[in-house]
Formats: structure tokens, C-alpha cells, sequence
């Protein structure tokens, strides 16, 4: 397994077992905050104490938490490809979903949760393959795209 994989893998799965447990901290966005998580700060730490392995954030929790986060707990970041603070841009499109994957990656997700935009796009089977060879293999957000001309 390539070193990257390694180390982003050991972020999120538990020495010993192999296994996960990931808490969701990201469901503010759609209805307002959830009871609970009206305190992303208090969410992350009642997580982390716990005992979590990962957190899923969107980008604005990240950007307010990040170094409570820092080292203690794998983050998961969550896009969903649309309207972000990452990418304002409100149409969705295969180009935004995988430059948005890029960026996740390079803020330090250990990973990327896409839902319309894999099922809204031409290809969602090379959609599908793209995030995995940005998550997975490091793959610029162009490269990566090549696998939307494959249908299989």
C-alpha cells in the first residue's frame, strides 16, 4: 500500500481492530443546527472524548475546530460539490466535484462524502472513479477526471 494511503488510513481506522467509529458533526447546514451540535467546538470534543476515531465536518466547522482537532481525531471532510465556502459556485458540475475533492484533500480530509453530484452527473460511475483516485491515489483533480470518458 503506498505510504499516503498508509497514513491517511491509520487516521480514521482503530490499530488492533481495523475497524472505525466516524461521528457526524455536519448536519447544520441543512435545517439549522441539530440539538446537539449547536456547539461545533462542544460536538468535537464530546466526539473525541468519547473515544471516536473520525469526525465528518463540513468546511466551515473544520476552519472553526481544526486544531481541536488537530491530532486527537481523524476529520472526514464533508462537500457535497455545491455552494461551499471552498467554491461558491452554485451550479454543480463534474469539473467543481473533483476540484472540490482536491481541495478537501489538500486542506487535510482524510476523505470526501458526495451524494447528487456523483447521481446528477453524466458519468456516475467515472464520477465515482475520479473521487477515488483523488482520495486514494493522490490524483490531481485534472487527472483524475480523465475517468469520466470511461463508462464502464
Amino acid at each position: 500500500m503506498e505510504i499516503g494511503r498508509s497514513l491517511r488510513l491509520a487516521r480514521i481506522l482503530r490499530p488492533g481492530t481495523g475497524r472505525t467509529v466516524i461521528i457526524a458533526i455536519d448536519h447544520g447546514n441543512y435545517a439549522g443546527a441539530m440539538k446537539g451540535i449547536e456547539n461545533p467546538r462542544g460536538a468535537v470534543e464530546a466526539a473525541v472524548r468519547g473515544g471516536a476515531d473520525a469526525v465528518i465536518v463540513n468546511i466551515g466547522t473544520l476552519r472553526k475546530v481544526y486544531r481541536d482537532l488537530a491530532g486527537r481525531v481523524g476529520i472526514i471532510l464533508r462537500l457535497d460539490g455545491g455552494h461551499t465556502l471552498l467554491h461558491p459556485d452554485k451550479t454543480p458540475s463534474s469539473t467543481l466535484t473533483t476540484t472540490v475533492a482536491e481541495a478537501a484533500t489538500k486542506a487535510g480530509g482524510a476523505g470526501v462524502a458526495f451524494g447528487r453530484n456523483v447521481w446528477q452527473s453524466n458519468n456516475p460511475i467515472g464520477m465515482v472513479k475520479a473521487l477515488v483516485r483523488i482520495v486514494h491515489e493522490g490524483k490531481s483533480a485534472p487527472e483524475a477526471s480523465l475517468q469520466l470518458r470511461d463508462t464502464r
